[in-house]
């Protein structure tokens, strides 16, 4: 049986953006507790991956600072907890597919009849101020496809 594309999930969408966005101000915090640290960053794919092993690196190939305690350098528990914090939070959402598909037949059907029944809502204005229907949700006043209603057809 095909699918078909019945609506997106927002939430979850807003969701990963919230964690993204944490995950950013994260790696930001990182890399200006480093840089005030005088230690730069100069391939930040391998320093994404892992934040310790890419300054241990740093430092070990560094003219000066390899021959320096590393424990003297930099405050190493700030570093551990931002990158766990960034890889806690962090999600590719490039990878997601947000999408909200209807699988089965009475789903498929019950989608296009909420469509058609959506357009006959939406066309009486008098109508919809006083009805709920199934499959329909209201917003503000129109009508919109419950996605979760025909979700729940089996």
């Amino acid at each position: 049986m095909k699918s078909i594309k019945i609506g997106t999930n927002h939430q979850q969408k807003a969701i990963h953006e919230l964690r993204n966005n944490h995950a950013q101000k994260t790696l930001r915090n990182a890399i200006e507790l480093l840089t005030s640290h005088e230690i730069s960053i100069n391939d930040m794919e391998a320093f994404k991956s892992s934040f310790t092993n890419y300054v241990r690196s740093y430092i070990n190939s560094h003219e000066v600072l390899k021959h320096i305690d590393t424990h003297t350098i930099l405050n190493w528990n700030n570093l551990y907890k931002l990158e766990g914090t960034y890889k806690e939070y962090f999600e590719p959402t490039d990878l997601i597919d947000y999408d909200i598909y209807a699988t089965t037949q009475a789903q498929i059907e019950g989608y296009k009849y909420a469509k058609k029944l959506k357009e006959l809502m939406n066309e009486h204005p008098l109508i919809r101020e006083n009805f709920n229907v199934p499959l329909l949700i209201k917003q503000g006043h129109s009508f919109d496809i419950d996605t979760n209603a025909i979700l729940l057809l089996k």
